[in-house]
Order: structure tokens, then sequence, then C-alpha cells
């Protein structure tokens, strides 16, 4: 095996698709701030970002757990809404390396809310502010956290 696909960490970032009681499509989007070990915010270090997070490895050193697993774990964990595999619509899966984060592999995933669930932070200590953007604002403020591939999906979403 490759020493250098050892040291990567695999995240998934997932695009959820919420429609407003206007009917317009939203993404959730955490604004995160850099914090010490005490808790307390960085130097004003604050960037945003998809729902998501690392893929966990499977149990009996199976490898790492699927995009997909990952994402209805994820979901759940960060914003309490309960996937279902029929409801991701892997329109893409591209994988992204941030030039910040050089051995952290990116993948996305396209999952639309379920009729009747609101995505909420769990955990805002932990995940930052939630806030839900239109596609094309989220497009900006993510800026190089998604791949080229990701940001002109979200620039043609209406």
């Amino acid at each position: 095996m490759n020493a250098n696909l050892v040291e990567q960490k695999h995240k998934v970032g997932i695009i959820l698709l919420v429609r407003n009681s206007e009917g317009s499509r939203l993404i959730p989007v955490f604004h995160r701030h850099a914090r010490n070990n005490t808790g307390n915010t960085v130097n004003n270090d604050t960037w945003y970002d998809l729902v998501g997070g690392k893929r966990d490895p499977m149990p009996h050193g199976g490898g790492i757990e699927t995009v997909e697993y990952a994402t209805l774990r994820e979901t759940a964990e960060e914003v309490g809404v309960t996937l279902h595999m029929d409801d991701l619509k892997v329109v893409f899966s591209s994988s992204h390396t941030n030039p910040k984060t050089p051995t952290t592999v990116s993948q996305f995933i396209l999952a639309v809310c379920p009729k009747g669930q609101y995505p909420h932070n769990v955990d805002p200590a932990e995940n930052g502010e939630l806030v839900f953007l239109r596609p094309v604002e989220a497009a900006k403020v993510l800026k190089d956290r998604i791949s080229e591939e990701v940001r002109d999906y979200l620039l043609v979403i209406k």
C-alpha cells in the first residue's frame, strides 16, 4: 500500500438541498471559528464549510466508510436530518484537495432533505453557526473548500 494514502485524511462534503416555506432552494452551511484547546476563538479566524466531516474507519480494519454511509452519519450528527440511500442524488462525487490542507481529500455528494425534516445545528459549540444560503451565495463563501465542479454546480442551481 502506498504510504501517502495512509497519511491522507478522507472527508465528505454534503450539498444538502433544502426548500424553505417560499419554495426556494437553500443549502445549510456552517460558519466556523478556529478555537484553541480552551475553546476560545483564535485570531478571528473563520471560514464556511458544508455539512460533513471525516470518513470513519470501518470496524475490524475494513478500510474507511463509503461516501454514502458517511453522508448518512454526518447529516444526522451535525444537522439532525435522517437521510436514506434514496435521498442521495449523486450527481457527482468530485474529489478535491484544499491547498491549505493538502493531506485531506474531500469528496462531495448531493442529497435532498426529506419532506418534514429541516436541518438544525445539533452542536453549536462544535459546529459554529448554521446559516442557510442560496446555492450561488454558498459557492462564493465556500471558496477553495469546494472543487471547481461543485462550484459550477452550485452556480446553476435555481
